[in-house]
């Protein structure tokens, strides 16, 4: 269990997809004792498979390391960031519904405007991100982390580039 919980993602400095879990579970257990708030982002690439068709290996490569580097950038210390998926992150935080909310459309924000540069042309990547938090629409943390699954998949099914909360 020790070993799972420190395991890096084999591409990212991120936590792997088993990692996060763990972590996070254990995480979310701590902070709900001390009376603090927990948000849940689960953040989706929009069109990830036709970008990596398009731009291939290095590509993907490029946008998945962009895009962490946006994330570690934009989170404190003490937040978790970890892979969930084949493309897309986990982030768990310290914090209110409607401050995870902010957060959350600021990434989308900053990674739509980044303009990256896949292959000599400019590629615009965009981001689906659901929220969820404890109390509001979770009740422990596989509820919050279902509840955030389901605010990904309205976020997605409004096309994409968007920040989506389940109520």
């Amino acid at each position: 269990e020790a070993a799972k919980a420190a395991k890096k993602d084999d591409l990212l400095p991120v936590l792997s997809p088993e990692a996060f879990i763990v972590r996070a579970g254990a995480e979310f257990k701590r902070l709900t004792l001390e009376g603090k708030p927990v948000s849940l982002l689960l953040i989706e690439i929009d069109q990830h498979e036709e970008l990596a068709k398009k731009h291939g290996e290095s590509g993907s490569r490029e946008i998945f390391a962009t895009i962490t580097n946006i994330l570690q950038n934009c989170l404190k210390e003490g937040n978790l960031l970890g892979r969930y998926g084949t493309g897309s992150f986990a982030v768990q935080l310290a914090m209110s519904l409607g401050t995870a909310k902010q957060l959350a459309e600021g990434l989308r924000y900053t990674i739509e405007a980044c303009g990256m540069k896949l292959n000599g042309h400019k590629t615009k990547v965009t981001v689906s991100i659901g929220v969820s938090c404890f109390g509001d629409s979770a009740s422990d943390f596989l509820s919050l982390l279902r509840s955030a699954d389901l605010s990904l998949f309205l976020a997605r099914d409004a096309n994409g580039n968007t920040v989506r909360v389940r109520n």
